[in-house]
């Protein structure tokens, strides 16, 4: 597998660590908004309104190729419905 370049190389995992990064933060700022000037959830509780994005397959068990996706779900409050 080695010879054939299969595995992910570092440059891409540096990439696609980012790109997690970034839209996990998207999406948890995103439900934020929704709770704090939608719903008008005080900022003592905001923190049980966020949403997660998941990761599961190939990511999580570290069997990345070079051209394997990011699998995620998103679990959010049932108070957002977008």
């Amino acid at each position: 597998m080695n010879e054939n370049d299969f595995y992910e190389k570092q440059s891409q995992k540096i990439l696609k660590d980012e790109a997690m990064k970034f839209i996990v933060d998207l999406v948890e700022n995103w439900s934020i908004g929704i709770a704090r000037y939608e719903m008008r959830i005080n900022e003592e509780e905001i923190h049980h309104y966020t949403a997660k994005l998941l990761p599961f397959g190939s990511y999580v068990l570290d069997l990345k190729s070079n051209s394997s996706d990011i699998d995620m779900i998103c679990v959010c409050p049932n108070f957002i419905n977008r």
